[in-house]
């Protein structure tokens, strides 16, 4: 086979650009690597501590604003600009594990129903039940992430009931399945 020179020499440019195009990338995914680690780590430690749960208002708002700042990253933007999104996270990810704290000690009784209840399989048997207690759940969790301890409460006694409920509809939905089965 025989080459000629202009086809060696674009040969050579595209494997360069190849190349080039490589360590772009690589260079880009270092960049983020260090940029975003500590941003990681602390989404590890809130999910760990269940903040996407328990402190659902700022761990919601921690990843738009840490969507933004991969957004930003892809597209070119400021550095510094990306660095202060990712302080927001941080910030918001640090008040989500301490409401964490604040939660799982005003609505203890609330989690450890809510856990009967996904033990029981309630929300395969009682889905409708189980998503009416989420959302009071999940409006109780809020309210504390706001301060209002009160109103925390009270929508927490309602889905505490509403997670009873489901927990004995799915009960209920086994045993009776597997009695019909054998009947």
């Amino acid at each position: 086979m025989h080459c000629t020179r202009p086809a060696l020499v674009r040969t050579a440019i595209f494997a360069s650009i190849l190349i080039a195009a490589g360590q772009l990338a690589f260079a880009q995914d270092d960049l983020r690597a260090s940029l975003f680690a500590e941003a990681d780590a602390r989404f590890v430690a809130a999910r760990a501590a269940n903040a996407e749960l328990l402190s659902p208002a700022n761990f919601a708002q921690a990843l738009e604003v840490y969507a933004s700042a991969e957004e930003d990253l892809a597209r070119g933007r400021n550095i510094d600009r990306i660095r202060t999104e990712l302080g927001e996270v941080m910030r918001l990810l640090g008040q989500a594990i301490d409401a964490t704290e604040i939660a799982s000690v005003t609505l203890a009784s609330l989690i450890k129903t809510r856990d009967d209840a996904t033990n029981a399989s309630a929300p395969t048997f009682a889905a409708e039940l189980w998503s009416d207690a989420e959302e009071s759940f999940n409006e109780a969790a809020r309210r504390l992430e706001y301060g209002n301890i009160r109103q925390a409460r009270e929508l927490g006694s309602e889905a505490e009931a509403l997670y009873r409920d489901a927990e004995l509809t799915a009960i209920k939905a086994q045993y009776l399945s597997r009695t019909r089965e054998r009947l």
